[in-house]
C-alpha cells in the first residue's frame, strides 16, 4: 500500500510539473508550427500565382503582399513576447493579406479557402479569445467582400450566392470551433480543479507521511526497548537456570550425605539389637545365679567376660555416636548451605519479577526443608547427647559390677546383693538400649522422609530448569520476531523518508 501511495504522489507531482512545462512548450511549438504553415503556404501561393498569372505586375504585387504578411508573422514569431499578440500576427496578418491578394489579382477562390486553415490554426491555441479576435474581423471583411466585391471570395467568375455560402460556412465553422474550445476549456478547468484537489491531497499526504514517519520512529523506539527488556529477561533466566543447577547439585550432595548417615544409623541399629541380646544374656545369668550359688562363681566369670564385652560394645557405641555427631554437624553445614542457596534463589527470583514467582515458591520450600533438616539434626544431636550420658552411666555401672564380680569371687556373702545390683543395672541398661532403639528407628524414618522430599525437590528443580529453557527459547523467538519487525520498520522509514523528499 505504501508503494502504491508513493507512486501516486510521485505521479501527481510529475504530472503537475509536466503540465506547466507542457503548456509552455505547447504554446512555443504552436507558434512555430503555425509560422511554418504560413511560410510554406506563402511559397506555394507564390508559385501558383506565377503559373496562373504569369510574370506581370499584378503577380508581383500579389506575391509582395503575401511576403509582407509573412514578414509581419515573422516579427510576431521572433520579436513579440506576448503569446496572444504573437498568435494574431502569425495568423490574422496572412489571413487579411489573402483578401488584398485576391482583390489585386481580380479574384481568386483559393485565397479565401486559406482562411479556414488560419481559423483551424487559431483553434489549436485552445482559447476562445483567439477564436473571437480572429474570426470577427475576418468574417466582417468576408461579408463586405461578398456584398461589394464577391470576386474576392468566389473568383473572377463569381456567383454571389456561392460567395455568401462560403462566408456563411466560415462563420459556421468559427461558431463550431468556438463551442468546441469553450467546452474544452470547461473540461480543462475541471481538470485543473481536480489537479488542485489532488495537489491539496498531496500536501495532506505529505503531512500524513510526516506523522507516519514520527509514529514509526516511536514504534521503533518501543521495539528497541522491548528487545532490550527481552535481553535482560533472558539473562535473568540464564542466571536462574545456573542457580537451579547449583541447587540441584547441592541437593544431590545432601542426599548422598543423608544416605551415608542412614547407613551409619543402620549400623548403630544393628549394634543396639546385639547389645539388647547381650543384656538378655546377662539377665539370664543373674537369675540363674540366684538359684545356684555354686554355679555363681562360674556364672560370675562368664558375667565378667560378658561385662567386658559390654564394655567393648559401649566403647564401640560411643565411637558410633561420635560418628553420628560428626555426620549431624555435616548435615547442619549442608542445611546452612542449602538455606544460603535458597536465599540467593529468592533474591534472583525477586529480580526476575513475574517470571520468577514459581521459582520463588521452590526456593521457599527449599528453605523450609533446610530448616526442618537442621531442626531434626539438632533433635538427634540432643538425643545422642542424652544417650551418651546414659551410656557413660551404664558403662560406669558395668565397670562397678565387674569390680564387684571380682570381689564376689572372694566374698560370697555379698554375692546376692551384688547380683541384685547387677540385675537392676542390667534392667536399666536394657531399657536405655530399647529407648535408643526407638530413637534410631525414628531417625531412620525421618531420614527416609527427608530423602523423599529431596528427591521431589530434585525433580521440581529439573522441571523448573526445563521451564526456564522453554522461556529462554520463547524469548529468543521473540527477539527474532522483534528483529524482523525492526527490519520492516527500517524499510518503512526509508520509504517514508523518500516520500518526504518527494514532497519537499
Amino acid at each position: 500500500m505504501i508503494f502504491a501511495f508513493k507512486n501516486a504522489i510521485i505521479f501527481i507531482l510529475i504530472f503537475e510539473q509536466f503540465n506547466i512545462i507542457f503548456r509552455e512548450e505547447l504554446m512555443k511549438n504552436l507558434h512555430s508550427h503555425n509560422y511554418l504553415i504560413v511560410l510554406f503556404g506563402t511559397i506555394a501561393l507564390s508559385v501558383m500565382t506565377f503559373f496562373s498569372e504569369g510574370i506581370n505586375i499584378r503577380a508581383f504585387i500579389g506575391i509582395g503582399i503575401m511576403l509582407a504578411s509573412l514578414i509581419a508573422a515573422g516579427i510576431g514569431k521572433f520579436l513579440i513576447k506576448n503569446d496572444f499578440v504573437k498568435a494574431l500576427l502569425i495568423n490574422l496578418t496572412p489571413s487579411i493579406a489573402t483578401f488584398v491578394y485576391a482583390f489585386v489579382l481580380g479574384g481568386n477562390s483559393v485565397a479565401f479557402l486559406a482562411n479556414f486553415v488560419f481559423l483551424s490554426m487559431m483553434a489549436l491555441y485552445f482559447d476562445k479569445k483567439y477564436i473571437i479576435y480572429y474570426s470577427v474581423p475576418v468574417a466582417n471583411i468576408a461579408l463586405i467582400c461578398a456584398i461589394f466585391f464577391p470576386f474576392v471570395i468566389d473568383g473572377a467568375n463569381y456567383d454571389r450566392v456561392d460567395a455568401f455560402t462560403k462566408v456563411f460556412l466560415f462563420d459556421l465553422v468559427a461558431i463550431v470551433l468556438y463551442k468546441a474550445v469553450d467546452r474544452g476549456r470547461e473540461l480543462l478547468s475541471q481538470s485543473e480543479e481536480t489537479l488542485s484537489t489532488i495537489n491539496n491531497n498531496s500536501h495532506a499526504a505529505n503531512d500524513i507521511a510526516i506523522n507516519l514517519n514520527s509514529a514509526i520512529e516511536n514504534c521503533k523506539n518501543g521495539l528497541d526497548n522491548l528487545s532490550e527488556q527481552a535481553t535482560k529477561v533472558n539473562e535473568a533466566a540464564s542466571q536462574m537456570n545456573t542457580v537451579i543447577d547449583d541447587t540441584t547439585n547441592a541437593t544431590i550432595s545432601v542426599t548422598e550425605k543423608i544416605q551415608d548417615a542412614t547407613d551409619e544409623i543402620n549400623k548403630n541399629y544393628e549394634l543396639s539389637k546385639e547389645l539388647d541380646a547381650g543384656f538378655e544374656k546377662v539377665d539370664t545369668s543373674v537369675r540363674a545365679g540366684n538359684n545356684e550359688v555354686n554355679v555363681v562363681k562360674n556364672t560370675l566369670s562368664e558375667m565378667a567376660e560378658t561385662v567386658g564385652s559390654a564394655r567393648g560394645a559401649m566403647s564401640e557405641l560411643m565411637n558410633e555416636m561420635s560418628k553420628i555427631t560428626s555426620i549431624l554437624e555435616e548435615i547442619n553445614a549442608i542445611a546452612a548451605q542449602t538455606n544460603l542457596l535458597s536465599l540467593n534463589a529468592s533474591i534472583e527470583a525477586a529480580r526476575a519479577g513475574e517470571h520468577g514467582k514459581g521459582f520463588a515458591v521452590v526456593a521457599d520450600e527449599i528453605r523450609h526443608l533446610s530448616e526442618q533438616s537442621s531442626e531434626a539434626a539438632d533433635n538427634i544431636h540432643k538425643i545422642i547427647n542424652g544417650l551418651s550420658g546414659m551410656t557413660d552411666e551404664v558403662s560406669n555401672r558395668v565397670n562397678a559390677g565387674a569390680e564387684s564380680a571380682n570381689d564376689v569371687v572372694s566374698k560370697m556373702d555379698t554375692l546376692v546383693n551384688v547380683l541384685t545390683g547387677i540385675n537392676n543395672s542390667t534392667e536399666v541398661a536394657h531399657d536405655l538400649v530399647r529407648e535408643q532403639y526407638k530413637v534410631i528407628e525414628s531417625v531412620r524414618t525421618a531420614f527416609d522422609s527427608v530423602n523423599s522430599d529431596i528427591q521431589t525437590l530434585v525433580a521440581t528443580s529439573e522441571e523448573n530448569a526445563a521451564m526456564i529453557s522453554n522461556i529462554s527459547e520463547s524469548i529468543r523467538q521473540q527477539e527474532e520476531a522483534v528483529s524482523n519487525v525492526d527490519d520492516g520498520i527500517e524499510h518503512v522509514l526509508k520509504l517514508s523518508g523518500e516520500l518526504k523528499e518527494h514532497f519537499n
